[in-house]
């Protein structure tokens, strides 16, 4: 057996060193899983390690690792709609290629319908902008000036293939040379990976404590009295105000309006407010990740920005179909300029296979259940359920007998973090069963 080659040996050490670590990622063993998964059925999971692990082979456990917060996946109504649907569409599978191609009608008409569901049919949603722009509350918009390109402001909705392509596509290319991005340290590295390939300088790329509003504050002030090295030529004098300060680049903000990994929400109106307040000339931008709010918070799931009024002062919301929605895919929910311009530049876009037929009516057929109230029941089932599980594991704690000291509701989320010192305290069933 020949040795090694240099690359063998290099990855080899790599995954070694993680497993030292205890941090070595591998996929969990489907017939050991504590549930099934939707895709095989329990009934023919005869493994003699599953049945230890759930007791019987029919008992029924809960499932703490899932984000189908719904159970849509499971759902028979969906799986019923969704056939029917199927059924009635052209005899298409596929999509045929990259939208710039091929674009499907089916995925032309979801994509009408999302611009409609998330912003209504006069609801665009808009960068912040300067003093003299007016603005309506709730989901209506502000407008820029009396001679604004209205074409440029109108509301618009881009279907990614995920949510993670979406962030890449977005961050990778809408932030200009010259301008900033600052993110929530917690931030998706979907997000991240869009800040390496975007054109802003690594010294314009800023993180903050995770929903610290005064290192936001900091941060920020920091860029207030940025100027670059050398200074841009743009016929300023000595002493005049910086880029950011002066309106002539842009600060692009990044925050998820829930963290999956925590389940905390974003302070999206205060980060709204502080975003006008230090910079009045409206060149501070908010992007809003919803892929864990999606289908659950919000009028009809609309999401965190829509359930606190929001939409006006986003520049764009990320919602994701895989999660609550139980389907695939993603829409990026802005402004028709930037649409365009995503067309033009989103490589994670342009350089794709779009969507299949299937995937489109999957999501279609979710949205039916969010148009016609049935997921809102759903939802409040599963806020119920979490602050259930919070205020018992309050009452299980020592420290805290008394649980109505701690209030959850209604800001309980359907993520609960456990925090451990290290990977090695972790039960060893719970290493070997889940990604690190």
């Amino acid at each position: 057996m020949p040795p090694p080659s240099a690359l063998e040996t290099k990855l080899s050490s790599s995954l070694i060193s993680r497993d030292e670590r205890l941090i070595r990622r591998k996929l969990p063993d489907p017939n050991a899983s504590i549930t099934s998964s939707p895709l095989s059925s329990s009934s023919t999971t005869t493994s003699s390690s599953n049945e230890r692990l759930r007791g019987t082979s029919n008992e029924r456990l809960i499932d703490f690792t899932s984000n189908d917060y719904l159970s849509l996946s499971t759902f028979p109504h969906l799986r019923k709609l969704f056939l029917q649907k199927l059924t009635d569409a052209p005899d298409i599978l596929g999509s045929g290629g990259s939208r710039l191609l091929v674009n499907g009608r089916a995925h032309s008409a979801f994509e009408a319908r999302l611009k409609d569901f998330f912003c209504g049919p006069t609801s665009p949603p808009s960068a912040s902008t300067g003093s003299g722009s007016e603005r309506t509350s709730g989901s209506g918009t502000f407008g820029r000036t009396a001679t604004s390109n209205t074409s440029t402001t109108a509301p618009a909705a881009l279907l990614f293939n995920s949510g993670f392509d979406a962030n890449v596509g977005f961050f990778s290319c809408i932030p200009q040379p010259g301008d900033a991005i600052v993110y929530d340290e917690y931030i998706h590295a979907s997000v991240h990976d869009g800040i390496r390939s975007s054109r802003v300088e690594r010294g314009l790329r800023r993180g903050f404590s995770h929903n610290d509003l005064g290192d936001l504050r900091r941060v920020l002030q920091g860029l207030r009295g940025y100027r670059p090295h050398p200074p841009s030529h743009t016929g300023t004098g000595e002493g005049a105000e910086g880029p950011f300060a002066s309106g002539t680049s842009s600060i692009f903000v990044s925050v998820e309006s829930l963290y999956s990994m925590d389940g905390t929400f974003s302070p999206l109106k205060s980060i709204s407010d502080i975003l006008e307040e230090m910079f009045p000339h409206g060149n501070a931008y908010l992007i809003v990740d919803e892929a864990h709010a999606t289908g659950i918070y919000g009028p009809q799931g609309r999401g965190r920005v829509a359930e606190l009024g929001l939409e006006g002062k986003v520049l764009a919301r990320l919602h994701t179909f895989g999660k609550a929605l139980a389907a695939t895919g993603a829409v990026i929910i802005t402004t028709e300029l930037i649409r365009d311009y995503l067309l033009n530049y989103a490589r994670s876009l342009i350089y794709t296979t779009s969507l299949s037929y299937a995937n489109i009516i999957a999501a279609d057929a979710s949205f039916d259940l969010l148009m016609d109230g049935t997921t809102e029941s759903l939802s409040n089932h599963l806020l119920n359920l979490s602050n259930h599980l919070v205020f018992t594991l309050l009452l299980r704690l020592e420290s805290k007998k008394d649980p109505t000291a701690y209030p959850i509701a209604p800001w309980a989320s359907p993520t609960l973090s456990v925090l451990v010192v290290s990977p090695s305290h972790r039960p060893a069933s719970t290493r070997k069963s889940t990604p690190s």
